[in-house]
Parts: C-alpha cells; sequence; structure tokens
C-alpha cells in the first residue's frame, strides 16, 4: 500500500523505531512530511524515501476550485488554527492563509498519490488538519496516534470526531480478562488523594513555577539560548503568567459545598490539540459554561482554571478579559487554585471538560463526566459526549437526579479498551513517571504505528 508518513519526528530515537517498524512491515513509502531541520535524519534511516519539509512556502498560487476554497474555508477548526499560528490580522488574510496551505496539501496528493496516510498524532496543526480534511474528502484514511483516558494507553484514531471510539468498539468481542498493572495502579492514585494522582507533568511545571528555577534551568545550557534571547522572552512570559494569575485569583472564590448543588467545568490549558481541533467550537469554553448555566438553571456552574495556564510552557493565550466573560453568564462562580481538585470532583453531580484527564479520574471517583469533545473515556458508563444532543439531554438527567457512576463501569469499560487490537497498553515500570520521555524515545508511538499498518494493510 502507497504510504505518506506524516511527522514522526520528536527525536533520534523516535525517527529510528518508527523506521523500523515501517521497514518490518514492507511499507511502501511515497513520501514523508515533517520538519526541515530533520530531513537528514529521515533520508538516513531509509535511504531513498522522499522527503517533503513542512511548511513550504508556496509564493506563486496555482488556479484554484473556488468552490472546494469555500467548502474548506467554512471549517471553523482550520480559522481558529490559523489565528494560533500565523496572526495574520484579517479575515482576508487568513483566507489566503488557508489557500496556500491548501494548495501545499493539494500538490503533494496529486504527486505522491497516497493510498494510506500515517499521522504520529492528532492532527492539530493549520497543515496537518487540512491533510486530514482533504485526505478524507479524498477518500484516503489518515490514521493518528490518540492518547486514551490513561498516559500509558495508547490507540489508532480513525475519525478525529469519534477519538478513540472506533478502537473501543473493536474491543468489545474480547476484552482483556485482567487489567494492566499499570492501569490498575494508576486506578488507585485516582481513587486516593490529588497528591497521588497529580499528572507527571503538572509535577514537573510545579517544579520549574519559579522564576529563579526558570533562570537555572536557562542557564544550564547557555549555548541553546544565546542568540535567540529566549531566557529574556521566557522571563517576560513568567511575569506575564503571574500577573493573570494574580488577576484570577482577585475574582476567584473558595469551594463552598454549603452553597447548594452545583457541577464543575475544569478548564484546559491553550494552546493544545485536546481543545483544538479535539473540541471543535467548543475550543470558546465561554461557550460550555453558557450552554450548562442554560440547562441546569438550579445548579452553580463553577468553573476551575488549570493550574498550568500560569506556569512556563506554550505561549499564553488566555486573557483577564476572559474571567469577565465567564463571570457574565449567570450562576457562574470561579474558584481559587487553592486546595485538592478532588475536594470539589466528589461534591458536583457532574464534572464537565472538553476531553480532560479530569474527566477519567472523576470516573473512577464515582462522579458523571460531561465531555464537550472528542474525549477518550467518553464510552465509560456513566460519560457522555454533549456534542451528541440526546446524550447532552440524558447527562442533564442525570445530573438532575444525582445519580453516580455504576460500580464496576471503569474496569468493563477498561477491560474493553485493553482488548482491542487497536489499542496498546504499555506496562514499562516508569511510564506513569517518565511518560513523556518515553513518547519522544518512540515507546508509546511506534508500537500503535505497527497496529494501523495491519489493520490497513
Amino acid at each position: 500500500m502507497r504510504t505518506l508518513v506524516y511527522d514522526f519526528l520528536y527525536s533520534e530515537a523516535h525517527v529510528q523505531s518508527a523506521a523500523a517498524v515501517l521497514r518490518e512491515h514492507g511499507a511502501e513509502i511515497v513520501g514523508w512530511l515533517g520538519r526541515p531541520h530533520v530531513g537528514e535524519r529521515i533520508t538516513g534511516h531509509l535511504p531513498g524515501v522522499r522527503f517533503l519539509p513542512v511548511p513550504h512556502p508556496m509564493r506563486d498560487l496555482p488556479l484554484v476550485d473556488a468552490k472546494r476554497i469555500w467548502e474548506i474555508a467554512h471549517v471553523p477548526t482550520l480559522f481558529m488554527l490559523v489565528e494560533r499560528e500565523r496572526k495574520t490580522g484579517t479575515n482576508l488574510g487568513d483566507v489566503l492563509e488557508i489557500t496556500r496551505i491548501y494548495c501545499h496539501v493539494v500538490a503533494v496528493l496529486d504527486e505522491l498519490r497516497p493510498e494510506l496516510i500515517v499521522a504520529c498524532d492528532v492532527p492539530h496543526n493549520v497543515f496537518s488538519y487540512m491533510l486530514y480534511v482533504e485526505a478524507r474528502h479524498r477518500g484516503i484514511p489518515m490514521p493518528f496516534v490518540k492518547w486514551g483516558p490513561m498516559p500509558h494507553i495508547v490507540a489508532v484514531g480513525m475519525d478525529l470526531e469519534r477519538g478513540i471510539s472506533d478502537a473501543f468498539d473493536a474491543g468489545r468481542e474480547s476484552p482483556a480478562l485482567v487489567l494492566s498493572p499499570t492501569t490498575q495502579a494508576l486506578l488507585g492514585r485516582y481513587r486516593s488523594d490529588y497528591k497521588q494522582a497529580t499528572p507527571s507533568y503538572m509535577k514537573d511545571q510545579k517544579r520549574n513555577d519559579r522564576f529563579l528555577a526558570y533562570a537555572r534551568k536557562v542557564l544550564a545550557a547557555p549555548g541553546r539560548y544565546a542568540q535567540d534571547y529566549r531566557f529574556l522572552r521566557g522571563g517576560v512570559a513568567v511575569a506575564a503568567r503571574r500577573r493573570l494569575a494574580a488577576a484570577y485569583e482577585r475574582v476567584a472564590v473558595p469551594f463552598d459545598a454549603s452553597r447548594g448543588r452545583a457541577v464543575c467545568l475544569f478548564l484546559h490549558l491553550q494552546p493544545e490539540r485536546t481543545s483544538c481541533p479535539e473540541g471543535g467550537i467548543f475550543a470558546q469554553q465561554w461557550l460550555i459554561a453558557q450552554t450548562l448555566s442554560r440547562l441546569l438553571p438550579d445548579h452553580r456552574i463553577l468553573v476551575r482554571e488549570h493550574p498550568s495556564t500560569f506556569r512556563p510552557g506554550p505561549k499564553l493565550l488566555r486573557e483577564v478579559n476572559d474571567y469577565q466573560r465567564f463571570l457574565e453568564i449567570p450562576r457562574v462562580e470561579l474558584l481559587t487554585l487553592s486546595g485538592s481538585p478532588f475536594e470539589v470532583t466528589d461534591f458536583v453531580d457532574a464534572v464537565v471538560t472538553i476531553t480532560g484527564t479530569v474527566g477519567m479520574e472523576a470516573l473512577a471517583r464515582g462522579t458523571p463526566a460531561i465531555a464537550f469533545g472528542s474525549a477518550a473515556f467518553v464510552d465509560c458508563d456513566g460519560a457522555f459526549d454533549a456534542r451528541d444532543p440526546d446524550q447532552l439531554a440524558e447527562a442533564v438527567t442525570w445530573v438532575q437526579e444525582r445519580r453516580r457512576v455504576p460500580e464496576g463501569a471503569v474496569e468493563t469499560y477498561l477491560s474493553i479498551l485493553e482488548g482491542s487490537p487497536h489499542v496498546y497498553v504499555c506496562d514499562h515500570e516508569d511510564v506513569i513517571e517518565r511518560f513523556f520521555d518515553l513518547a519522544s524515545e518512540g515507546l508509546l508511538r511506534s508500537p500503535v504505528l505497527a497496529r494501523m499498518l495491519e489493520h490497513y494493510a
């Protein structure tokens, strides 16, 4: 099968492991798309493979099908991604940028004529998302690596809207008889105190939270920062986050269980693929709060910011005015970040998120979870995909009747998922604490690449 590869370039080890899987399965690689500076890595491990750099500047636009551009321009996620990455400043500029990227994608597909495109992650930049949209338009499968409801569970995604539901359905006939040791250990953490359950990336961010800690990290490798002033920009970014955190805490209130029934919306760090594209229009998270306020007139709508918003990381998109927008919605309360999130989770009638891990944590503790995006946990009993009107109506009923997640539902869901031929469960002894290291080494993505190739062979 003529196979086009997108990315798989997170490290030298990652390239090596992906190349080994492709060779082992006899894939006919017609091209490899990736960032320009890694082209030599690809051709070094796979001599003769054509490497195509992304993005590729197309100065002279070819003649295009205006009707198709009109269809593409009505995909709201593309505009949000262009706004996030390119900042053209005008609607005309956005459409022109989308047209340029569309022409690049069309040129690649017309020339290489792939029968299968494999991607190392959910398409979540302008080019990869455009590639996904056009591939589906042409009937070309584009499976991607999709993280499951726990960090060590990785699946083949086949449809952005469905997340890993296809992989879950494939496991119904042969569920795992016993949950993996890592899954059992994580369930234990989710059901204990939050100190045990805190994701490893948040622990790392907390250790590097202070400006001096950030400065020490930068000064330890001065060569990396000498020419592009990242240290200075990083310091400015840390200061901006501090100011934003102070502004948030000024309008936030402590959690108070005595003030009546509530649901809680846990916000996402942005920009991230977990909200755009996986949340679609609900990447605008205030729309979720507005929906909840409209459907649950007898409930308080608690909103809790993601702690990573105020720590070093991706560029800062949140502004003080964003919090005021939430407070303009009836019965919305912003919660301070003091105290354990599990205290809130255990009290509320439902936890609400786009795709966040907080949903899986809530289910493990017996609290229903409502997802406004392609969350990995939506197939569990007690979880609801709010993009489906019928499921949203059922979720409202559960909230009003104070229903809890049935005993054993989470274990049943996870056993079906672990039995799927489209799912890889990593039981590496350090996977919980070294998740990002193992992912960059290819130990999580490459086994899923093998499952893609086996499924579409």
